[in-house]
């Protein structure tokens, strides 16, 4: 008898069959985790020379307000006076010792401040139902209701783009076109209005007897804070803001995830000591931030607190 013949195996070839076409579904993916160092690379070295521009801007505008710059700061308190009702503050890092009065003091400005949107051409040409206060209002509610996963986005790609794609789709277009002109037209009130926002999250409770719609809390925050400070997607959103709106978000984000270390409400585990680390260095620097000295001894305290806690980093 012959022996029977039998064909090749065709095992192997079906297998880098099916790696070929893996390969091909998922090329964009594979490409991009390939380039990402040097795209962050040549990112990092681009916002850095729009950083510098943006200082060498300041400085001029500030030389040119008059001697030791005190014209642009006198004007500077002039408009936030006008917009808030009251001087400029430092930003408050604890609530202060009377919080009943301080929370009406405070959803007095940032009513003052929803006034003051109400009145600009581009806000009235909105034809916002409510005004100002009712729109920033329903979109806090959406964002709070539905926040970004804070860890594991990449564990597959349709997570990775939800994160990269989340206030997109949870704004729409009109909504956040709306929101990206107010930070682009009002940059000088954003600042001061994050200070604000935060001294009444930290106040909680104490404002419950007030009008004012928005009240996130800190637990609510803490998502939000995570995909900023921990995500590639949270990363690449403010990578796309301008370079002093990227260093408050952050700020307010390690802020936010300390409230939450001492809450224990850090449930992702999240350390934010890198973060605290980076923004010591890049915060009192910038010419950008008004309040980058107060920032900064914020942050030197947290380091010192964090160290206290873990000791030096590796």
């Amino acid at each position: 008898m012959h022996p029977v013949r039998r064909g090749p195996a065709l095992w192997p070839f079906l297998a880098l069959a099916v790696l070929f076409a893996l390969v091909v579904w998922q090329r964009d993916w594979i490409l991009t985790r390939l380039s990402a160092p040097a795209v962050q690379q040549e990112r990092s070295r681009w916002e850095g020379r729009v950083d510098g521009l943006e200082r060498k801007v300041a400085a001029l505008e500030a030389a040119l307000a008059g001697p030791g710059g005190a014209g642009a700061e006198a004007d500077r308190a002039a408009r936030l006076g006008a917009v808030f009702g009251a001087g400029p503050e430092p930003p408050a890092a604890e609530p202060v010792v009377e919080p009943a009065q301080r929370c009406r003091e405070l959803a007095g400005r940032i009513r003052s401040l929803f006034a003051y949107l109400d009145g600009l051409d581009y806000i009235q040409a909105a034809g916002l139902a409510g005004g100002s206060e009712a729109f920033f209002s329903a979109l806090a509610t959406r964002a709070l209701a539905a926040p970004p996963p804070a860890v594991r986005e990449t564990d597959d790609l349709a997570g990775l783009l939800a994160n990269a794609t989340h206030f997109f789709r949870l704004l729409g277009a009109k909504d956040l076109t709306l929101v990206r002109t107010v930070l682009d037209q009002e940059r000088d009130l954003v600042e001061p209005a994050l200070a604000l926002f935060w001294e009444w999250v930290l106040l909680g409770e104490a404002c419950q007897d007030t009008q004012l719609a928005i009240r996130p809390t800190v637990a609510q925050l803490y998502e939000y804070a995570g995909f900023f400070l921990n995500t590639l997607g949270g990363n690449a959103y403010l990578a796309r803001r301008k370079p002093e709106l990227r260093l408050l978000a952050r700020y307010y984000a390690v802020l936010i995830l300390d409230q939450a270390n001492d809450r224990t409400l850090n449930r992702h585990g999240i350390d934010i000591r890198p973060a605290i680390d980076t923004l010591s260095d890049e915060v009192p620097a910038s010419a950008l931030l008004a309040g980058r000295l107060e920032y900064g001894s914020r942050l030197a305290d947290l380091q010192a607190k964090y160290q206290a806690l873990y000791g030096p980093r590796s």
